[in-house]
This record gives C-alpha cells, structure tokens and sequence, in this order.
C-alpha cells in the first residue's frame, strides 16, 4: 500500500555530538553517515519514543512486513513524493486553498496526457486529497512550534522506526533496517 504523504511526530529531537562538537546528523562523508547509522540503531533501540496517533497507520502496516521491507516501504513513501510534498507546503504557507491546487493538478494532469507520455492514471488516482494536504498543513504547524527544527529524515518517524528496530533480532539487523531506510530515500528521492 502507498501512501503518499506520511504523517510527522516531532517528540524526539535529540542528535549527540561528535568528539568535535559537531551535531553527528551534518555528515560530511560516508564514514560520518555510518556512524550516525550505528548511533541511530541503537538508540532508536534502547530509547523509548512513542509514534503518534496519526501515524498508527503506518506502524499498522509496517507490522504486517518484515522490519526491512517495511523500511524500504516508508523510505519509498517518503522519497517518491518528497518534491510534491514540497510544493504542497509551500501553498500550505501561502494559505492557498484546496480547490486551487486541485485545479492546478488538474492542469498539469491535462498535460501530462498530451505528447508521447504514457500516463494511464486516472485524475482521482493522482489528485491530492483534502485529507492529505489537512495533514501537510499539520504537521507545518507541528514543525512551526519547534525551534530550529531538524529537517533530518528519522526525526519524524523515530517512533514508527523504532517499532521496526525492536523487531530485530541482532545489532547488525537494527543497523541494516536503518541504513536501508536512508540508501533507499537517497536513492527515491533523486528520481
């Protein structure tokens, strides 16, 4: 099942320092990315954060799979759709309306038909609902309310991250869930 837009928690913000001083989530180079890998695994492991109602869903889905398949999954979600959710919030902070952007898809589905596409979605399969941009629009005022709040991926989804690292056997497990959850949004996300 895809959804396109998941929903955000913001209750666990905590990212350590590194023997420098600097926040481990600014990495610079792969060794850096790994260590902040092996960090997030096991803390997401030993440290107690809650999902929020809005995402039970997703952790409702992700429990039918496997912790791995279900990391691939909510990457999938987040990286396929990471520049129309974009867009979405930026007419969220605008205040523009719902049948406005309905419009413009409209439009730009119009177009989309036209040439040698082969686009065989139907509008009502594209569309943004009213339900998914009330969420978009959420989850901004979630993010206004923190100060300097971290764009990174996890933070969002620790808790529904952590009910996948919990079900893993070994550290090298946690770790694979968790690295695969950042390759494979890397990999979505630059499509």
């Amino acid at each position: 099942m895809k959804m396109r837009y998941l929903p955000r928690c913001y209750n666990d913000l905590y990212v350590p320092e590194d023997e420098n001083g600097k926040k481990m989530n600014y990495t610079q180079n792969h060794d850096e990315y790994i260590r902040y890998i092996d960090w997030l695994a096991e803390y997401l492991y030993q440290t107690p954060i809650a999902f929020s109602e809005r995402q039970k869903k997703i952790v409702k889905i992700c429990n039918k799979e496997k912790p791995l398949h279900a990391a691939i999954w909510i990457s999938d979600c987040c990286g396929d759709y990471l520049w129309e959710r974009e867009y979405l919030e930026n007419y969220a902070r605008e205040k523009v309306k719902y049948d406005e952007i309905v419009k413009e898809e409209y439009e730009l589905w119009k177009e989309s038909l036209t040439g040698d596409n082969d686009i065989d979605e139907s509008f009502d399969e594209v569309v943004t609902t009213q339900e998914e941009y009330e969420s978009i629009k959420f989850d901004l005022k979630l993010e206004e309310n923190i100060p300097a709040c971290p764009n990174d991926l996890d933070i969002p989804y620790r808790g529904v991250l952590r009910t996948l690292v919990l079900r893993c056997r070994t550290k090298k497990e946690r770790r694979d869930v968790i690295k695969t959850f950042y390759d494979n949004f890397n990999e979505t996300a630059s499509k």
